[in-house]
């Protein structure tokens, strides 16, 4: 008989159940596996991934594939080349490249498309996509497509030759991270990245303008360590981002040629859709050939602070909306003093009449005496259609006009001028109600300057601050921007991006099989030690 008490053997029992829970326990780092594309062609990368599950990594070897179709990845995985970058040259080793012989058809077409709606990260690491297969037609949006909240990343990738704008395009509020890349040799007047929260398939913007803008926080898509390079500078729109939707992004630390970053305002890209949301732009190296400005935003808020600038001295970053200067139909149209969407002086009508001549920079009524510029800063509006233009200034019978597109007015056109105060969505303003396009209405929002500090020309020590363009009467210095001042309570979010921490940069797959092979050398030598040291006679390795 045994003289154990009971409960020690119930415990003993207890702990070897835990014990063998511990050890037999499956680990998401357990779990996750590593399966081998045979080659980069489409089809066995397309293979690949559909017998990876959330977490695993697709390697697709070293090689050169002509791609004719959008492959989907509908899983939280990793695809990993053999591409490497350097960014402090503007580099790329080459070993993993797809290149463009995507098919031209009604819509866009793009290499992947991200639709991965649960997991931890979807990752595009060390491929190169080229458009060397020589097409010229320009798709619209994007060689990669993230159409996903699932947080993605895209990095030590190489873009060149690509007739895509952008290379990224980000279509759902996806707070990850694009990093180590390098872009070059655009064809045609492209961008790097769109950045859209929002899309024409989803909520147009609307539930992201109903929040505040979380500067310094991680709700935003980061783009940061890239190598941006566009042969020459157009003076504007064109080059690193563009933003819509109620697009949230951060551009740091990149090293740029002749390229800028942008937002676009409300209704100028879809009518339906909500302009960018918020922008932070900083601690990046421009480099510039010629002259122009950088082309800044349209339309909510942009903080730009430390960037260093060098070569050609530009202009600042522009602040105008667009709708000042054009109508874009249902359900905005113009801000032209008339639009309940906006806010207005309370005034209404000022002066209306007949045109007896006109055209693309003036209107003409010969009945009219007025005041030399009474009518500059207000807005003028044709009802018949609803175009609308700023009134830039005007003589006793003449109003001289700016807006975005030739409006050819003539002779017979009816005129109608009004003043408006603040534009929705016009920079300087963020967060306001949900709004209803059946029921127009001010959204109440709320003000959230722009502001700029410590952005130099070297080696002259110019300040680029904010510049205001045509279509910016409403946009007030000391209200809605502020030059040379840093924003209040503002700090940085935590550099590099932890998603950039999580992982280490993609390793050509040859040094990882030599490592490999390395470690089990080791392991057989120190087994053979141990069976020396309890007097085994050891087999010859």
């Amino acid at each position: 008989m045994s003289n154990a008490k009971p409960e020690a053997g119930a415990n003993h029992a207890i702990l070897s159940s835990v014990l063998a829970a511990l050890l037999f326990a499956p680990s998401s780092a357990a779990e996750a596996r590593i399966i081998n594309a045979s080659s980069p062609s489409l089809a066995d990368v397309r293979a690949a991934i559909a017998s990876a599950g959330d977490g695993d990594t697709v390697i697709v070897p070293a090689g050169t594939a002509a791609w004719t179709s959008t492959l989907r990845i509908a899983k939280a995985i990793t695809i990993q080349g053999e591409t490497t970058t350097d960014i402090p040259n503007g580099t790329a080793n080459d070993r993993t490249i797809i290149v463009d012989n995507l098919v031209r058809v009604h819509g866009s077409k793009a290499f992947f498309v991200s639709t991965a709606n649960s997991g931890q990260q979807v990752r595009i690491t060390g491929i190169t996509f080229s458009g060397h297969g020589g097409i010229q037609e320009v798709m619209p949006n994007g060689a990669i497509a993230v159409m996903t909240s699932v947080p993605f990343r895209i990095d030590h990738c190489h873009f060149t030759y690509l007739a895509h704008s952008p290379a990224v395009a980000v279509y759902a509020e996806n707070h990850g991270v694009a990093d180590h890349n390098v872009f070059d040799h655009y064809t045609g007047n492209n961008f790097a990245f769109s950045i859209n929260f929002g899309s024409q398939n989803s909520d147009w913007g609307d539930g992201v303008w109903a929040q505040q803008a979380g500067y310094g926080g991680p709700e935003f898509f980061f783009i940061e360590d890239n190598y941006i390079y566009v042969d020459s500078f157009g003076g504007g729109a064109a080059g690193a981002v563009d933003a819509f939707f109620g697009g949230k992004y951060v551009f740091r630390h990149n090293r740029v040629w002749n390229s800028v970053t942008l937002g676009h305002s409300t209704a100028s890209t879809w009518q339906r859709g909500r302009g960018v949301r918020a922008q932070e732009v900083y601690n990046n190296e421009y480099h510039f050939t010629s002259g122009g400005k950088l082309d800044g935003t349209t339309g909510g808020s942009l903080i730009a602070h430390d960037n260093s600038f060098y070569g050609v001295l530009i202009g600042g970053w522009a602040l105008q909306v667009y709708r000042a200067i054009w109508s874009y139909g249902s359900p905005f149209f113009g801000a032209n003093g008339a639009s309940l969407w906006d806010v207005n002086d309370g005034h209404g009508l000022y002066e209306s009449g007949t045109a007896t001549s006109g055209g693309n920079t003036s209107i003409t009524d010969t009945s009219k005496k007025w005041t030399p510029n009474q009518w500059a800063g207000y807005s003028v509006k044709r009802p018949s259609d609803g175009a609308t233009a700023l009134i830039t200034g005007n003589s006793n019978n003449t109003l001289q006009i700016g807006s975005w597109l030739n409006e050819n007015w003539s002779a017979g056109n009816s005129y109608e001028i009004r003043k408006v105060l603040i534009i929705l969505d016009q920079p300087g303003r963020g967060k306001g109600d949900l709004i209803d396009v059946q029921h127009p209405a001010w959204p109440n929002q709320e003000s959230e300057p722009c502001y700029s500090w410590n952005n130099i020309h070297y080696p002259g020590g110019e300040h680029l601050n904010f510049e205001r363009s045509l279509g910016s009467q409403t946009i007030l210095p000391g209200r809605d921007y502020f030059d040379d001042t840093p924003m209040p309570g503002y700090t940085p979010y935590t550099y590099p991006h932890p998603l950039t921490r999580s992982q280490l940069p993609p390793k050509p797959i040859a040094d990882s099989i030599q490592d490999q092979r390395k470690r089990n050398k080791k392991k057989e030598k120190k087994l053979r030690r141990k069976k020396e040291s309890n007097g085994e006679k050891p087999k010859k390795i």
